[in-house]
């Protein structure tokens, strides 16, 4: 009990330690030019999370006007595609915009920027469709190949169950042997 009471000693005055810490490292001064360029990198963090969140967006249009039966509801959902690959575009101008503005502005942080942040290219509708058609069709394709291959795989499942159960029964029966014994110390002969 005793022990316990220590280890949670020693826990809080770490855990106070690091939380002493934390708030130094936050009160800790940024030079104007590195909360700028702290804010940038952030925006442009930003921006890309929005492009794919969109680009997901998009996507999801796409699988809905390809299950929509009526030609109206296909207009509908063809229009809104349309709002969101602006909105995509818009998002990746601006992203790109910054992105240089950074790159020239910070020139000292230019190769981790240039890594890190790659160009982005606007994407045609038929490139944001066929992305989304192609993940389908191969999800499509890889169910089908599934179906087709089942009796076989669980055939190879079956005899990979049966090996390690065989292997299972060996070490049993090996340990079995080394302590024939029956829990007896066994007895030690000297041969003269």
């Amino acid at each position: 009990m005793e022990i316990h009471k220590q280890i949670l000693f020693c826990f809080f005055i770490v855990l106070g330690c690091a939380s002493g810490a934390a708030e130094e490292g936050a009160k800790t001064d940024y030079s104007p030019s590195e909360k700028e360029y702290r804010s940038k990198t952030q925006k442009l963090n930003s921006l890309e999370t929005k492009v794919g969140e969109l680009e997901t967006r998009f996507q999801a249009l796409v699988k809905t006007k390809s299950e929509a039966r009526d030609k109206d509801t296909k207009l509908v959902l063809i229009e809104q595609m349309k709002t969101v690959k602006k909105e995509i575009d818009e998002a990746a101008d601006k992203y790109n915009e910054l992105r240089d503005e950074v790159r020239f502005k910070f020139p000292d942080k230019g190769r981790a920027l240039v890594k890190r942040y790659a160009p982005m290219q606007k994407k045609t509708m038929q490139q944001l469709e066929k992305r989304s058609t192609l993940d389908t069709d191969l999800t499509k394709a890889k169910k089908a190949a599934e179906k087709a291959y089942r009796p076989f795989i669980r055939r190879a499942e079956e005899e990979e169950r049966k090996k390690i159960l065989e292997q299972e029964k060996v070490q049993k029966a090996s340990v079995k042997t080394l302590d024939n014994s029956g829990g007896r110390r066994p007895r030690i002969r000297l041969e003269k």
